[in-house]
């Protein structure tokens, strides 16, 4: 089965599929063996064939052409686009292929909207004609925003509300009432409370009809639906995935209005946000529910701590959050036209520029000692007035990423230099032999808490989003997190060094297996996505001086598979640093990739 997973992942339209999600991709479809000299007819297949094993050649009808199919390549129907298919397929050699229906498929997508939107993406990038129904779900580009609190009384509905009003003004807008008891978006609104969609048959059942019976509008570009409000049953979650698939033809943005009185409902719609505005009163509340978003957050959703200050009674500073203004004069819960003014002010348009603006994703190799050749470029990267919304990678390279984030560009050059001197990567490993391992993780622990303190990732402009490996689950994307554990995190090595432990589960950087890639970053809101890489690095070599065990590890297999170092096919441009240094000295790479850093932070 693992081998199984492996090809489907290394599928160009594929590869952005969580573990979760390839997991259920194959328990959707089968395995199914193919006698050598067997024939298929294309024409009448209506599933996608993978090749697992074996080689096929294909013949088209009036071309007499023959392309051979090895591992990996594919055959037959593809939702969403205009393939037409036709020709015959043989088996050369006893083969074996995974057959999914195209049924399969579509029930598949709608039970993982992520999964669709990087797959609709990535048709277009990839060459594919998208059908006109795909289209609809590409130009949509709709986000799900969750506007939640656990607190009764803090005014989340009012400032859904608001938004709701306030995105209106950009496009169609739809805000769904997962609340189950409280003040209704309805009566803020001053619309008429609709029943509650209680059953995810009655959303099959109903959804053609959906959008015409259940609304409530508001105005021509604002619309509610009541999915929980009221509801003397618990909802049953698998309602909100056929949801989104129906409203994203429609709507631009989803506000979804929730609470935590329901867990399995409130932890799904976090799974399918895009974004997470979390009103919070206290330090507590907020702590706790780090936990749960550090657990479920892993498809780069943008999380936001939010006070307001209408409900609130915490005063003073409120460090990389958002604060609602008091609403003056706003008493009757009825009193749309108030609402709307609001709407207008600065306070909610820092919401809603968050939400409608284009967002930008620098996608930066995944490096490990070999990152050196990343300093001068994000240094000349903090000088210019360049920004990005999220960067995203994994390694070593998220040390560097983190330098940038954390030191100003008088302390960057000089935070670099020391991290990568032979006396600080020797204090880092310190051989006491724990378990199973060679170095303990507790000074390398401490070394990254000095250096980023209590800061959390979601604190900073640009999002550091981070790839680990679960030594026990697999490959998974942080969006929210301590800082300061991600970079250990993202230090170690398997299996030379200790995990670091992440609310109970053990992570390592997974180099270099684990690599990151454009795809990734397709799943979620990003609209620009830019691939920065290092070329020429197969020379360097880590300085004798250093730790020799370590230094012997880490030249044996740096340059093992370092991933995409060129074009990744994902991006909308690719940046490369053709480096040609070959000795680990600092201050002549950091000197040669500011050089270099220069005419292509100018094309960015």
């Amino acid at each position: 089965m693992n081998h199984t997973k492996k090809i489907l992942h290394s599928v160009p339209f594929l590869k952005h599929f969580s573990a979760e999600e390839l997991s259920s991709f194959f328990a959707s479809g089968r395995v199914v063996s193919i006698r050598s000299g067997q024939l298929v007819d294309v024409k009448k297949t209506q599933s996608l064939n993978v090749v697992l094993n074996g080689i096929f050649e294909i013949e088209s009808i009036g071309n007499r052409d023959v392309v051979y199919l090895s591992p990996g390549s594919f055959f037959g129907s593809m939702p969403f686009t205009e393939i037409k298919r036709k020709g015959n397929i043989k088996a050369l050699v006893s083969s074996t292929l995974f057959i999914i229906t195209e049924e399969e498929v579509f029930r598949f997508f709608i039970q993982y909207s992520k999964a669709l939107r990087g797959y609709i993406k990535i048709l277009g990038r990839t060459g594919f004609d998208v059908s006109n129904v795909g289209r609809q779900y590409f130009n949509s580009r709709m986000k799900v925003v969750s506007v939640f609190s656990r607190e009764s009384g803090s005014g989340k509905s009012f400032l859904s509300s608001s938004l709701g009003l306030s995105l209106s003004q950009n496009d169609k807008t739809i805000i769904l009432d997962l609340s189950y008891s409280g003040k209704s978006v309805f009566e803020f609104l001053g619309a008429e409370l609709t029943a509650p969609l209680s059953e995810k048959q009655e959303v099959e059942r109903e959804a053609v009809s959906l959008l015409q019976d259940r609304l409530a509008h508001v105005n021509d570009k604002l619309d509610l639906l009541n999915v929980a409000f009221s509801s003397r049953v618990k909802i049953d979650v698998e309602i909100i995935g056929y949801l989104l698939f129906i409203l994203a033809r429609e709507y631009r943005y989803v506000i979804a209005d929730l609470s935590g009185s329901d867990p399995e409902l409130r932890d799904e719609m976090f799974k399918r946000s895009d974004i997470i505005f979390n009103i919070a009163d206290n330090k507590k509340s907020s702590h706790d529910m780090n936990v749960i978003f550090d657990s479920l957050l892993q498809d780069g959703q943008r999380l936001y701590s939010v006070r307001n200050n209408r409900f609130s009674s915490s005063t003073g500073e409120f460090y990389g959050g958002l604060i609602v203004d008091n609403c003056e004069g706003y008493n009757d819960f009825s009193d749309i036209e108030k609402l709307q003014r609001f709407s207008l002010e600065e306070s909610i348009k820092s919401f809603n520029n968050i939400i409608v603006k284009n967002t930008k994703a620098l996608v930066v190799q995944s490096l490990e000692k070999d990152s050196i050749f990343l300093t001068g470029f994000l240094y000349e990267m903090n000088k210019s007035d360049k920004h990005f919304d999220y960067l995203y990678t994994s390694s070593q390279s998220y040390f560097l990423i983190s330098f940038f984030l954390l030191l100003g560009k008088d302390n960057m050059k000089e935070g670099m230099r020391k991290f990568f001197s032979r006396e600080q990567i020797n204090r880092i490993c310190d051989i006491t032999f724990p378990e199973k391992h060679v170095f303990k993780n507790d000074k390398l622990i401490k070394y990254c808490d000095d250096l980023a303190g209590g800061k959390r990732i979601e604190m900073f402009q640009s999002l550091p989003l981070c790839r680990l490996m679960n030594t026990g689950a697999g490959e998974r994307l942080f969006s929210s997190g301590d800082l300061s554990t991600l970079m250990a995190a993202s230090f170690v090595s398997s299996p030379l060094f200790e995990p670091v432990k992440i609310h109970g589960e053990s992570y390592v950087s997974g180099f270099p297996e684990l690599q990151v890639s454009g795809a990734h970053v397709l799943r979620g809101e990003s609209d620009d996505i830019t691939y920065l890489s290092v070329k020429n690095r197969e020379n360097l070599l880590v300085d004798s001086n250093v730790l020799k065990l370590y230094a012997s590890f880490i030249n044996s297999r740096s340059f093992a598979d370092s991933g995409v170092s060129g074009d990744d096919i994902y991006a909308d441009k690719n940046l490369i640093l053709e480096v040609s240094s070959d000795e680990f000295k600092f201050d002549r790479i950091f000197k040669e990739t500011q050089t270099l850093a220069e005419p292509i932070i100018s094309k960015i």
